[in-house]
């Protein structure tokens, strides 16, 4: 934190500049500053990358500011709560006279403090990337392999391999990767349907939901049977375009691609 203070002091009056300019990678409508410095040591150079989010500046103020408002009320009104009992003590000076009763007042010095210092400010700290965008970029994408790393853990049930030979383990990691290939190519598409449309079900949610849909294969003459979709079914596999059987017939079944030789063929007859 001191760190950070100290670097985030430095650059306060002249981050806001346009050649500091970056654009926002988690809001592409948002922009945020952005300055390097870097510093030589004996394993090598390092760069510091400080940012500004004037954006999250101003939420980490108003946040202050509601629950600075909420501590007042509490202290005049004499019910404080020890969760609360640094902000009282950093913001707040209370005084009881015998006449007058409790007085409660703002400590606006305190409160200036912390407009004025880095609440908005962040630092990345690294030996690969010099360049402030695209150190940011690198970072936010961060969030993604933690993602992957969750969906091998949980849904792909890879915590523990549970296998004796090399040669399996191999195998299993394999077939995992491809599976991840396969969840994320879900994921992309679950992100570009409307919130709103898939009921605000994230693809995991769709997954646990078709479950339950399954194809039952006879060997033999007997054809294959397919158990009734749900209603949140259907609606998955509608959105996605994926072909279900319902009622005796196919749902978004894609018409198949007629071949050259019968165009030139219907082109004969006709």
């Amino acid at each position: 934190m001191i760190f950070l203070g100290i670097f985030s002091l430095r650059y306060t009056p002249s981050i806001r500049r346009p050649a500091n300019i970056i654009r926002n990678p988690e809001d592409d409508k948002s922009y945020i500053y952005g300055v390097t410095d870097y510093k030589t040591e004996s394993y090598g150079r390092t760069w510091r990358h400080v940012y500004f989010d004037p954006v999250r500046k101003e939420q980490d103020i108003a946040s202050l500011m509601l629950k600075l408002r909420k501590c007042e009320e509490e202290l005049a009104g004499g019910d404080a709560f020890e969760k609360h009992r640094n902000l009282y003590d950093t913001y707040f000076t209370v005084k009881d006279t015998p006449k007058r009763g409790r007085k409660v007042s703002l400590n606006e010095e305190a409160v200036n403090a912390y407009i004025d210092g880095y609440s908005g400010f962040w630092i990345i700290l690294t030996n690969a990337q010099k360049d402030a965008s695209k150190a940011l970029g690198h970072y936010n994408r961060r969030c993604d392999i933690e993602l992957h790393f969750d969906d091998m853990k949980n849904l792909l049930d890879c915590n523990r391999l549970n296998v004796h030979t090399e040669k399996t383990m191999k195998g299993r990691l394999f077939v995992n990767f491809i599976t991840l290939i396969l969840l994320n190519d879900l994921r992309g598409k679950v992100s570009a349907i409307k919130p709103r449309n898939r009921k605000y079900w994230d693809f995991k949610d769709m997954l646990n939901k078709v479950s339950t849909y399954s194809r039952i294969h006879f060997t033999g003459t007997y054809k294959d049977l397919w158990t009734v979709p749900t209603k949140a079914q259907r609606l998955i596999f509608s959105l996605l375009k994926i072909e279900y059987h319902w009622k005796g017939k196919i749902v978004n079944l894609e018409k198949p691609m007629e071949s050259e030789e019968d165009d030139e063929q219907e082109d004969e007859e006709a």
